[in-house]
């Protein structure tokens, strides 16, 4: 599937530097996946199109956003929205990008 990205949750976005990438990890206290990083680092806060997707077991997804590293605008940064919903979280899995619709879509990390 080809994946088009649009501005988002921030307008113009640059790729995120290897400093913001690092600094969000150690605040949230995991290593990325390096899968998830060569994707969110390039497109941080972008739209993708299409926003939905089949899932490989079955059902649909969709993402609106990707959350980004920048400081602002805070709602959208992978930090405060990721230690905001830590407490609907279980075992490795985080809810990293925005979806669109009523699913979330769960990123695994490594644990420090």
């Amino acid at each position: 599937m080809t994946v088009s990205w649009f501005d988002g949750a921030i307008d113009n976005p640059s790729p995120a530097s290897d400093v913001k990438v690092q600094k969000a990890e150690r605040e949230l206290g995991v290593r990325l996946r390096e899968d998830f990083l060569a994707i969110a680092k390039t497109h941080q806060g972008a739209m993708p199109e299409p926003e939905c997707f089949d899932l490989p077991k079955g059902g649909r997804g969709s993402i609106k956003y990707l959350l980004h590293f920048e400081e602002e605008p805070f709602y959208s940064n992978i930090v405060a929205r990721v230690s905001r919903s830590a407490t609907f979280c279980t075992g490795r899995s985080f809810p990293l990008p925005k979806t669109a619709g009523c699913c979330s879509i769960p990123t695994h990390v490594k644990k420090y």
